[in-house]
């Protein structure tokens, strides 16, 4: 049984080890358990194609495989802090689903700065 703030998840993990799915072991991690891009390494993978804030970026651009563009994609838009200086949009291209929604692009506020 896991326990994590007082409550109990092994139900949880029960049910899906039943249906054949592992948890995530830690939110810095994608699906595999490879380590995922830091902030900082997000950042300035996005400034390497956007030159500079607020234009969007094709997320494929990232050059990561599509499953590890939306765990980390939704790991960072389910973060209160984070999730403000990040705007998805959909457009033409390669799609992906983040938080529940299809899109194909990102564009990052400059205020993410103070984050890193």
């Amino acid at each position: 049984m896991l326990r994590l703030g007082g409550r109990s998840f092994s139900s949880d993990i029960k049910e899906l080890a039943i249906k054949g799915l592992q948890p995530l072991r830690n939110p810095h991690y994608d699906l595999f358990g490879a380590p995922m891009l830091s902030l900082r390494e997000v950042v300035d993978r996005y400034l390497a194609v956007a030159r500079q804030f607020g234009e969007p970026v094709s997320l494929s651009a990232f050059q990561l495989s599509p499953a590890e563009i939306q765990a980390l994609f939704n790991v960072l838009d389910e973060d209160y802090h984070l999730s403000r200086f990040l705007h998805f949009s959909h457009v033409e291209g390669e799609a992906y689903v983040i938080s529940g929604a299809s899109v194909t692009h990102v564009s990052i506020d400059s205020g993410i700065q103070s984050m890193l």
